[in-house]
């Protein structure tokens, strides 16, 4: 469990990394978060105070309506969108004979699911040279069977589907 706890906060490292670079370039920045206000609002905060523009908004991305509601939202705020990063992922680590379809739901929900649909809702909004980018992982060929296989599915999805950019990080929540 520690090293998820690690590669979980490598993980929100970098994505705060990205969003400074990006914001140094004069990009507007989103951080969605869908249990840790304090910690999107760290982010955003940090972020202002230097004089860039960011804000946080609550989705839930293995809903749907909480995706539509993303990029409402987003819309309303800043008109346009350039670049879509996804990054969400979810590692719910049992043994298959104990693993419920609860857990295997929630799996696809957020790996998947939610991957998916907000690919689709950023097309909707992007103009021609926006940019799609993709998180996914390097366990697809280890034993964590449901875990695996939805990042599989969200590595053909992207590869096959949108020919999206796939970085692959050792990193779950």
């Amino acid at each position: 469990m520690t090293n998820n706890r690690f590669c979980h906060s490598l993980l929100s490292v970098l994505m705060e990394m990205v969003a400074e670079q990006l914001s140094d370039l004069g990009a507007k920045v989103v951080i969605n978060y869908s249990s840790s206000p304090e910690r999107a609002n760290e982010v955003v905060e940090g972020l202002k105070a230097n004089g860039r523009e960011a804000i946080a908004i609550h989705a839930d991305i293995s809903k749907v309506s909480d995706i539509t509601h993303l990029f409402d939202e987003i819309m309303k705020h800043f008109g346009r969108i350039d670049i879509l990063i996804n990054n969400a992922g979810l590692m719910i680590n049992k043994p298959l004979a104990e693993a419920t379809e609860e857990d295997f739901d929630k799996r696809f929900s957020v790996n998947v699911k939610g991957t998916y649909f907000a690919c689709q809702q950023a097309l909707k909004h992007m103009e021609s040279k926006g940019r799609i980018i993709n998180f996914s992982t390097s366990v697809t060929g280890q034993m964590f069977p449901s875990y695996s296989i939805a990042k599989k599915s969200l590595s053909q999805l992207c590869g096959k589907t949108f020919f999206l950019l796939i970085l692959n990080l050792a990193c779950f929540r």
